[in-house]
């Protein structure tokens, strides 16, 4: 079918992923998809990678085979294609977070006394206070760091699904102390990624329909819309904290440089599985959808 078909798939592509792009900026949709690679510290480079990978695959399967238009062939190539884009992604994602699992596999302590200038660290222990505290937006919460959002609660008609979209978000944070069972270190939170799990929230009345807000445009109502709702995740004195990353020196002091921070326990485990399971998954998958792919072109 040749480059014709190449560019057929370029046009379908465009024509599909267009409108797709327009709704969920015009939602606001988008700015939840930024803010769970934010959070999970995966850049553009690998999704943009898995994108181009997966639209290779499939533009050249239409460029050197023949990909039947009806019957259990057409079928099987939009099978072939969702295995391979399915894999791909799941590959990405992998790739994306490969640096901090590397950093994981690298830790060189689990303990503040063991601390030294220089080693990559993987800490557990108590939230203290060094230097003044921040008070929350919302709750008015003395802490170390927040993230609070104001969220619409967003339902679509069919299939009726609910969700919450973020459209407004204030986030700040001050330097910590960790203390466990050895020793007490300080924590330098500047460039880090804080994941926290939601302490207090108000609620919703409401839902906005997903349409109204791509036509009427994702203006937010403020925290007491009836669609609306105020989310706050606090970091308190006192609280468990996981703390990954670097000692450093400042002034005569070690100190570790934060790279991410979590009040949950599974976070390595979470980061051990996307890696080491989605990414051979991924790419299993990636390669069965290129079969799949493959034979319903004539190619194999």
């Amino acid at each position: 079918m040749g480059v014709y078909s190449v560019l057929g798939f370029v046009l379908l592509a465009a024509a599909f992923g267009g409108p797709a792009y327009i709704l969920a900026t015009r939602s606001g949709a988008d700015a939840n998809v930024r803010l769970a690679l934010a959070q999970q510290g995966i850049g553009r480079l690998p999704l943009v990678g898995a994108t181009l990978v997966g639209s290779a695959g499939i533009a050249a399967t239409l460029a050197v085979g023949s990909p039947p238009l009806g019957g259990a062939g057409a079928v099987g190539f939009l099978l072939g294609s969702v295995l391979l884009l399915s894999g791909v992604g799941l590959a990405g994602l992998a790739v994306g977070r490969y640096p901090q699992y590397r950093l994981l596999e690298s830790v060189d302590a689990n303990a503040a006394r063991d601390c030294e200038v220089g080693d990559a660290v993987g800490l557990a222990g108590e939230v203290g206070a060094d230097g003044d505290l921040l008070v929350s937006p919302w709750s008015e919460t003395p802490c170390v760091a927040y993230d609070s959002r104001i969220e619409t609660k967003t339902r679509t008609i069919n299939p009726p699904v609910t969700f919450w979209i973020v459209d407004d978000r204030q986030t700040d944070r001050r330097p910590f102390t960790l203390t466990d069972d050895t020793g007490t270190v300080a924590v330098d939170s500047t460039n880090a990624r804080v994941l926290l799990s939601v302490s207090s929230a108000s609620t919703a009345d409401d839902a906005t329909g997903f349409l109204q807000r791509v036509f009427g445009g994702h203006r937010s109502e403020g925290p007491n819309g009836p669609a609306s709702r105020y989310s706050e995740r606090v970091l308190e004195p006192g609280d468990l904290v996981h703390v990954l990353g670097t000692v450093v020196e400042r002034d005569g002091t070690a100190v570790v440089e934060a790279e991410e921070i979590s009040d949950r326990a599974d976070a390595g485990t979470t980061l051990y599985r996307a890696v080491r399971r989605n990414g051979p998954l991924g790419v299993g998958l990636a390669l069965v959808g290129l079969f799949v792919l493959f034979t319903s072109a004539g190619i194999l």
